[in-house]
């Protein structure tokens, strides 16, 4: 995968899609390689109530385990992508990135606008980034977080994958849902 990511880079430039593709190549190649390793696996490395120890005052960082689902996929998508995306287009001064951004919004809202009005387009827009946030949460997460958490085993790979992977129960609405990721041992 980080061949690939770097081939990507080189064929397509560094505009915010390909970087992002690039990226997600390097992490997965990390992420992959070894998986639920404490400092080795970037979606095991940080606590879980660490960031909400160091905001003390600002939420209820001890219940966060049960309010996360409520605050954290719904605001993924909608929000922090939309930052991300902007920041790295503002950061690389890339335009004709804005102008494709900009041109899709002008298209939804110019399409939707006369059907639905301004403010039912934006809410079918958010609504359809909260769906998909839940979805892109969840089908990323289910078969690591249920499987043990420890620090370097010194395993080899394919041992670490069966230790670390499990693969949800099949059936044609997880096959459907989860796009056959559901087999994530298989899919390692």
């Amino acid at each position: 995968m980080y061949f690939i990511g770097c081939w990507i880079l080189y064929s397509y430039g560094i505009g915010w899609a390909p970087y992002l593709v690039s990226t997600c190549l390097f992490v997965t190649a990390q992420h992959h390689a070894k998986p639920n390793v404490i400092k080795k696996d970037p979606d095991v490395s940080v606590p879980k109530d660490s960031w909400g120890q160091l905001k003390k005052g600002f939420m209820p960082y001890k219940w966060q385990t049960y309010y996360f689902h409520l605050l954290g996929p719904p605001v993924l998508l909608p929000v922090y992508f939309h930052i991300e995306v902007l920041y790295f287009i503002f950061k690389r001064r890339d335009w004709m990135d804005l102008l494709f951004t900009f041109s899709f919004f002008t298209w939804w809202f110019t399409a939707l606008t006369p059907v639905m009005g301004a403010w039912s387009s934006f809410k079918l827009y958010m609504l359809v980034r909260f769906l998909e946030s839940h979805w892109f949460t969840y089908v990323t997460q289910m078969s690591h977080i249920p499987m043990a958490v420890d620090n370097e085993q010194h395993r080899g790979w394919f041992q670490q994958q069966l230790a670390t992977s499990a693969n949800v129960e099949p059936g044609l609405f997880n096959d459907w849902f989860t796009g056959h990721l559901n087999f994530q041992i298989e899919h390692q």
